[in-house]
Protein backbone atom coordinates (compact mmCIF):
# COMPACT_ATOMS: atom_id res chain seq x y z
CA UNK A 1 0.00 0.00 0.00
CA UNK A 2 1.12 3.73 -0.07
CA UNK A 3 2.66 2.90 3.48
CA UNK A 4 5.05 0.55 1.90
CA UNK A 5 3.50 -2.33 3.45
CA UNK A 6 2.79 -5.39 2.07
CA UNK A 7 -0.34 -6.23 1.40
CA UNK A 8 -2.09 -10.26 0.27
CA UNK A 9 -3.77 -10.27 -2.98
CA UNK A 10 -7.15 -11.06 -1.45
CA UNK A 11 -6.51 -8.60 1.28
CA UNK A 12 -6.31 -5.75 -1.38
CA UNK A 13 -9.15 -3.16 -1.57
CA UNK A 14 -11.53 -4.13 -4.80
CA UNK A 15 -12.29 -0.51 -5.55
CA UNK A 16 -8.24 -0.26 -5.45
CA UNK A 17 -7.91 -2.95 -7.99
CA UNK A 18 -10.85 -1.69 -10.42
CA UNK A 19 -9.20 2.22 -10.15
CA UNK A 20 -5.60 0.38 -10.98
CA UNK A 21 -7.42 -1.24 -13.97
CA UNK A 22 -8.57 1.87 -15.30
CA UNK A 23 -5.86 4.01 -14.87
CA UNK A 24 -2.16 2.59 -13.67
CA UNK A 25 0.00 3.42 -16.90
CA UNK A 26 2.35 0.09 -16.13
CA UNK A 27 0.44 -2.56 -18.18
CA UNK A 28 1.50 -5.19 -15.80
CA UNK A 29 -0.33 -3.94 -12.98
CA UNK A 30 -2.87 -3.82 -15.11
CA UNK A 31 -2.78 -7.37 -15.58
CA UNK A 32 -2.42 -8.16 -12.38
CA UNK A 33 -5.80 -5.89 -11.22
CA UNK A 34 -7.55 -7.70 -14.08
CA UNK A 35 -6.70 -11.17 -12.67
CA UNK A 36 -7.13 -10.24 -9.12
CA UNK A 37 -10.43 -9.09 -9.96
CA UNK A 38 -11.55 -12.53 -12.13
CA UNK A 39 -11.55 -14.13 -8.24
CA UNK A 40 -14.15 -11.55 -7.15
CA UNK A 41 -17.59 -12.58 -6.95
CA UNK A 42 -19.15 -8.88 -7.01
CA UNK A 43 -21.68 -6.96 -8.70
CA UNK A 44 -19.79 -4.79 -11.39
CA UNK A 45 -16.83 -6.74 -11.90
CA UNK A 46 -17.69 -8.66 -15.10
CA UNK A 47 -18.77 -5.04 -16.52
CA UNK A 48 -15.73 -3.53 -15.27
CA UNK A 49 -13.69 -6.66 -17.13
CA UNK A 50 -15.72 -6.21 -20.41
CA UNK A 51 -14.93 -2.44 -20.50
CA UNK A 52 -10.93 -2.81 -20.17
CA UNK A 53 -11.11 -5.48 -22.75
CA UNK A 54 -12.97 -2.81 -24.79
CA UNK A 55 -10.27 -0.22 -23.50
CA UNK A 56 -7.20 -1.23 -23.06
CA UNK A 57 -4.36 -0.65 -25.51
CA UNK A 58 -2.26 -3.67 -24.67
CA UNK A 59 -3.42 -6.77 -25.73
CA UNK A 60 -2.38 -8.80 -23.18
CA UNK A 61 -4.62 -6.93 -20.29
CA UNK A 62 -7.44 -7.48 -23.03
CA UNK A 63 -6.56 -11.33 -22.58
CA UNK A 64 -6.09 -11.27 -19.04
CA UNK A 65 -9.58 -9.08 -18.47
CA UNK A 66 -11.05 -12.01 -20.94
CA UNK A 67 -9.81 -14.43 -18.97
CA UNK A 68 -11.04 -13.26 -15.74
CA UNK A 69 -14.50 -12.33 -17.16
CA UNK A 70 -14.70 -16.04 -17.96
CA UNK A 71 -13.73 -17.12 -14.56
CA UNK A 72 -16.56 -15.51 -12.63
CA UNK A 73 -19.52 -15.52 -15.06
CA UNK A 74 -19.12 -19.42 -16.62
CA UNK A 75 -18.82 -17.94 -20.23
CA UNK A 76 -17.07 -20.16 -23.08
CA UNK A 77 -14.75 -17.98 -25.04
CA UNK A 78 -15.02 -18.61 -28.81
CA UNK A 79 -11.28 -16.57 -28.79
CA UNK A 80 -9.26 -14.23 -26.41
CA UNK A 81 -10.01 -11.14 -28.00
CA UNK A 82 -14.00 -12.14 -28.99
CA UNK A 83 -15.31 -8.72 -26.86
CA UNK A 84 -18.33 -8.36 -28.72
CA UNK A 85 -19.48 -12.03 -28.40
CA UNK A 86 -18.75 -12.01 -24.84
CA UNK A 87 -20.65 -8.62 -24.44
CA UNK A 88 -23.57 -9.95 -25.99
CA UNK A 89 -23.72 -13.20 -23.61
CA UNK A 90 -23.56 -10.89 -20.55
CA UNK A 91 -25.88 -8.41 -21.92
CA UNK A 92 -28.42 -11.81 -22.14
CA UNK A 93 -26.88 -13.64 -19.09
CA UNK A 94 -26.67 -11.05 -16.63
CA UNK A 95 -29.49 -10.94 -14.58
CA UNK A 96 -28.92 -14.20 -13.52
CA UNK A 97 -25.49 -14.31 -13.03
CA UNK A 98 -25.30 -11.32 -11.31
CA UNK A 99 -27.75 -12.48 -8.49
CA UNK A 100 -25.28 -14.91 -7.30
CA UNK A 101 -22.68 -11.97 -6.81
CA UNK A 102 -22.80 -10.10 -3.59
CA UNK A 103 -23.21 -5.87 -4.01
CA UNK A 104 -19.63 -4.44 -5.02
CA UNK A 105 -17.59 -2.40 -2.39
CA UNK A 106 -17.11 1.21 -2.99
Amino acid sequence: DSNGVEVEDSQMATQYLVYALRNDPDWKVRIRAGNLLGSRNEKGIPDTLLQAAENDSSLDVVKACMGAFSRITGYKSSGVFAYKQAKNWWLRNRENISSKFSEQVR
